[in-house]
């Protein structure tokens, strides 16, 4: 498995599909200058004993795209139906039947001044791509020195490419000094979530998460492991305020996202955990997850968004 794209032979943009070297924005636009953007990545899982592409969760990814618009004033004339349908479109044109990362994205186009609100494009990349080798082996982790951005800044819970140099700069940190991820603290030092994906830890055989409130994106993926934990695995899920110690002293800890999936953490400061263990809490949220978004589990049929019309 590897976790590097593939790219397209068309991009959805405008409603027209544009060769993939025919994308573009104006190197002008308050898009490229500003980071004036708001999007959502999102996955779809092959099926192949059904012979069928699954997009995961697309009502809950297309509102929290929609409150992420009207955080950041961008406005485009078009329902969830609408985004649904675009993305159907385009994952048949150019014929994905394998995994695939879709990046969905609104954007302010033209030449305009960094306060621009229009004019409104989007575009729309199916991308395929296999899970990353992490899953399996785990990530090693340090506790960044970069803070979380907080909402009286830069809104966390808006979906935004600016929001991710916060999260590029603890990664490249974190990879410099020879970690593969790092985990922020809030501007109250407690913790917050990895670049680009949430954060659980199991304390005596318990499952915390921190609380939405403390600088977190509200994530998809994070809602769907709490309900799978509590109604598939009879767990109770803890959101609270989590300290930074708790993770050198907890049993396990793993990351969860679109990009990330469920992605285990084998140690973070040094301080080694248990999360590969046969038996792993874990290693179980893993296959219960995948065994969902791949469509094996019929109880969340509704959460899955065939493509080709099983």
């Amino acid at each position: 498995m590897a976790d590097t794209p593939k790219y397209p032979k068309y991009i959805w943009m405008d409603e027209e599909f544009v060769p993939f070297e025919k994308a573009t924005v104006h190197v002008l636009s308050p898009c490229a200058r500003n980071a004036a953007n708001v999007f959502e990545g999102i996955r779809g899982y092959w099926n192949s004993d059904r012979n069928e592409l699954f997009c995961f969760r697309l009502p809950e990814h297309y509102k929290r795209l929609f409150e992420s618009m009207r955080i950041m004033h961008m406005e485009l004339p078009y329902s969830i139906e609408n985004h649904t349908e675009f993305l159907l479109e385009t994952l048949r044109k150019n014929e994905i039947r394998e995994d695939v990362h879709i990046r969905h994205q609104v954007l302010v186009n033209g030449i305009g001044l960094f306060s621009a609100t229009e004019p409104v494009s989007m575009f729309i990349a199916t991308m395929p791509r296999q899970s990353s080798p992490q899953i399996e082996k785990g990530v090693r982790c340090c506790i960044s020195a970069w803070t979380r951005i907080s909402d009286d800044s830069v809104p966390p819970r808006v979906k935004a490419g600016s929001n991710y140099q916060n999260s590029r700069l603890a990664q490249i940190w974190a990879r410099k000094f020879g970690f593969e991820d790092a985990i922020l603290l809030n501007n109250n030092g407690k913790v917050a979530e990895g670049p680009a994906a949430c954060v659980f830890m199991v304390r005596n055989g318990m499952l915390i998460t921190p609380s939405v409130t403390q600088g977190i994106l509200e994530s998809v993926t994070r809602e769907t492991i709490i309900e799978l934990a509590e109604k598939e695995m009879d767990l109770e899920v803890i959101e609270r305020e989590v300290d930074r110690t708790e993770l050198y002293v907890a049993e396990e800890a793993f990351f969860v996202g679109t990009a990330a999936e469920v992605k285990p953490i084998i140690e973070i400061d040094g301080f080694r955990l248990k999360s590969l263990d046969s038996g792993s809490l874990t290693r179980r949220i893993q296959r219960c997850f995948f065994d969902v978004a791949r469509g094996y589990n019929p109880k969340y049929a509704d959460w899955l968004t065939p493509v080709y019309g099983a």
